[in-house]
């Protein structure tokens, strides 16, 4: 599913000539951030896109009008509301609507209530909302087999992951480390 999603807007990016929003939303290590990751390498792999990753700065009209120059880009805001407050998301509005631009603008956010109505309710500013909220059995399974982890391991803990409310990547990273570093243990002797 995630690498569907990732070639569908891709896909939909390079159809079209202005900007396309593309909003992943759901609680830490559900693979909201993994997703958004691998479509902003895509940017640069097939579309030679810059990156521009908005990080570590609470953004500010200075910010938005340097923005606002941007052109042919990738423009990421990993967890969104931490760098832009609901007077910062108001001065946004013209980037994200803005036909003459073409930019992927990729957000992150644990939750939509973070998120103005003004950027929610138009399709022009984010057409895509994909909700997170487990890892999806693809990527655990594609994880797994990366790092040559065993069937018998492997299907426990897919069992296990049927029965948990959420699952993580920031657990299946952690449980995949001490797998490689206690290539003996059970599962049960990895998560105790």
């Amino acid at each position: 599913l995630t690498r569907d999603r990732v070639l569908r807007f891709w896909k939909r990016f390079c159809k079209q000539d202005s900007s396309l929003g593309v909003l992943s939303v759901g609680n830490a290590g559900s693979g909201k951030t993994m997703e958004s990751d691998i479509l902003a390498n895509l940017c640069v792999i097939k579309g030679e896109l810059a990156v521009i990753k908005i990080t570590g700065f609470m953004v500010d009209e200075k910010t938005v009008q340097y923005i606002q120059q941007l052109d042919n880009v990738c423009l990421y805001f990993d967890e969104f509301s931490k760098h832009v407050n609901w007077n910062s998301q108001r001065l946004l509005l013209p980037v994200l609507t803005n036909s003459n631009k073409k930019m992927l603008i990729l957000l992150t956010e644990n939750s939509k209530a973070e998120i103005s109505a003004f950027i929610l309710n138009r399709t022009q500013r984010i057409r895509y909302i994909v909700e997170h909220d487990k890892l999806e059995k693809e990527v655990i399974i594609d994880y797994l087999t990366l790092f040559d982890i065993d069937d018998n391991f492997r299907d426990d803990l897919l069992d296990r992951d049927d029965k948990a409310l959420t699952f993580s990547f920031d657990r299946l990273m952690a449980i995949v480390s001490e797998k490689q570093d206690y290539p003996e243990d059970t599962l049960d002797e990895v998560l105790e």
